[in-house]
């Protein structure tokens, strides 16, 4: 179910590079979505605006977690459980954290 919601999952290193995207919903990939995220948080931040985990633009509510100034970001087009998405991040960022040793873009 939690799938169904979900447009696109993103690991985003901090130099803005796309380091992982998977579409779930068998769409083509928009490779600009990055970049809309990125914009996004370069601009609230220029604004000394703090960026909340959940924000909708463009049509797409973004959903991110930021760790080490990587971006895990879920993008999603529905009705999506808020909470449920942060949990998921924060343990797919264990995961890799975990599996690698250290959560960096190398």
């Amino acid at each position: 179910a939690l799938m169904a919601m979900i447009q696109e999952f993103l690991v985003i290193s901090p130099r803005g590079d796309t380091l992982i995207t998977k579409n779930y919903l068998g769409t083509a990939v928009n490779r600009a979505t990055a970049d809309i995220f990125l914009r996004h948080l370069t601009k609230e931040k220029a604004e000394k605006r703090t960026v909340p985990p959940i924000f909708h633009l463009d049509g797409l509510t973004y959903c991110h977690l930021t760790l080490n100034q990587m971006y895990f970001v879920f993008t999603a087009t529905k009705n999506v459980q808020a909470a449920m998405l942060v949990e998921v991040l924060h343990r797919i960022s264990r995961l890799f954290k975990d599996y690698c040793g250290v959560l960096t873009e190398e």
